[in-house]
């Protein structure tokens, strides 16, 4: 009796589906989705969405900082958030907006025409590697101004303390995208709708009927867990002796 009750309560606890496996498992389809931009981005312009302000908008190399803070700040943010009640928002958001971003520029191959690079400084040789390195096509939506707007609100709704520091970094990182002359303001409009969008659609998801079936099915795992436990703990006061001491439980 006392092996099939540990074999009972091992089986459930292995297939008891908790939140951190389902958390692992949107953030390794949040890094998924970050690397369909190298398949699904490639080709030559088609549009360009330059407009009358993008031409009074200057060149500043120095902005090439906050251009590649996106990612570290994204790193942090998505290890950090982990522990926090918005990481599956967060994550299914990015999932959504990476997809659809992904797919809009790989119909819509928007261009962008870059300035000629005069200067020798470490800033403008950044901006320099940048050029050579990243494809002019495939600008809109923005994919920096989507992530750093999505993370930046998550963050700022799980750490309401240092709000306006992470709302800070945000916003330097999408202006920095037409700075550099990565992006127009056209690409920057489309990244931050693309972010309002999959804010939207995770609150969607994680409301709907989908979100509730996965929490009974996570709580009633849970809950049949617990109640064999006490079950068993009960038997060992009615016996003497524990039929748990073997598991650790």
């Amino acid at each position: 009796m006392r092996d099939r009750w540990v074999g009972v309560v091992r089986i459930l606890s292995q297939r008891a589906m908790t939140r951190d496996v389902l958390l692992l498992a949107l953030l390794a389809l949040v890094i998924a989705s970050m690397y369909l931009y190298f398949p699904l981005n490639r080709g030559r312009a088609k549009y360009y969405f330059m407009s009358a302000l993008d031409r009074q908008i200057p060149f500043v190399p120095e902005f090439i900082f906050p251009y590649f803070g996106l990612f570290p700040f994204v790193g942090v943010a998505l290890i950090r958030m982990f522990e926090t009640p918005y990481a599956e928002a967060l994550y299914v958001a990015l999932i959504f907006g990476l997809l659809a971003g992904s797919l809009t520029r790989y119909f819509i191959k928007g261009g962008i025409r870059q300035p000629e690079i005069r200067r020798n400084d470490v800033s403008s040789r950044l901006v320099h590697w940048l050029y050579r390195h990243d494809d002019r096509a495939h600008t809109f939506p923005s994919t920096h101004v989507l992530m750093a707007l999505t993370v930046a609100y998550f963050c700022a709704l799980a750490f309401p303390a240092y709000a306006p520091l992470i709302w800070t970094v945000g916003t330097l990182v999408a202006l920095s995208t037409l700075f550099v002359k990565q992006h127009y303001l056209a690409d920057v409009i489309g990244g931050a709708a693309y972010a309002v969008a999959a804010i939207y659609v995770s609150g969607l998801i994680l409301t709907g009927p989908v979100a509730r079936t996965v929490e009974m099915r996570l709580n009633g795992a849970h809950g049949l867990v617990a109640q064999l436990v006490e079950h068993l703990h009960g038997m060992e006061g009615v016996r003497g002796s524990s039929p748990l001491e073997s598991t650790g439980v």
